[in-house]
Formats: structure tokens, C-alpha cells, sequence
């Protein structure tokens, strides 16, 4: 089974597991797990996805694993990167957290 499959199936199969289980799907993503496969188009949906939730976790979640997702993969940036930004920018913008802040744009 594909890392990005097993993945989404277990570790990020509900918004709640999700964010129980970011710093372990975090610590396991890789550059070659980010290569074109079938895998990708899910790996994607599933991060827009969070992104649009309406749990704070949920969209914490998204937008970390969008974050190390474009840091690994230029490919993936250059297709997904506006659509993750006008999803994130407005949820950034109410945010009065700076540390928070400082995360996501370091």
C-alpha cells in the first residue's frame, strides 16, 4: 500500500483523527511520497477538504499538511497553491494568535 494511501485511510480518514494524528502523518511525509501518482489527487481533496472545515482543528490541520505538502513538492505548489491560499487567507486573517501566524508564514 501506497505511504499517502495508508495515510488518508487510517491517520486522516475523519477530521477528528486527523488532528489527533498531524505530528505523526507530519514526521512521515516525504519528497518521493509527493511524486505524481494516483494517490496525489486524494492527498489533495483531503487537505482542501480540511481546510474547509468548520472545526479549527480540522482546518489547523489542512492547513499544516498543505504547508509541508508545498515545502515538498514544487509540482503540487504550482497546481494548488491559489486554491489553498483563498481558502486559508480569509481564515488567517481573523486570526489574532500571533504565534499561529508566525507558523504559517515562517
Amino acid at each position: 500500500m501506497h505511504h499517502l494511501d495508508s495515510l488518508l485511510q487510517n491517520q486522516l480518514a475523519t477530521d477528528a483523527t486527523a488532528f489527533v494524528h498531524l505530528p505523526t502523518v507530519l514526521t512521515s511525509l516525504k519528497a518521493d511520497q509527493l511524486l505524481p501518482s494516483p494517490h496525489i489527487g486524494k492527498w489533495t481533496a483531503r487537505i482542501t477538504t480540511l481546510m474547509r472545515s468548520r472545526e479549527p482543528s480540522s482546518r489547523w490541520a489542512g492547513l499544516s499538511l498543505a504547508k509541508a505538502t508545498s515545502e515538498l513538492s514544487t509540482s503540487i505548489t504550482v497546481d494548488h497553491a491559489q486554491g489553498w491560499l483563498a481558502i486559508a487567507l480569509p481564515f488567517l486573517a481573523v486570526c489574532s494568535n500571533p504565534s499561529v501566524l508566525e507558523v504559517v508564514v515562517s
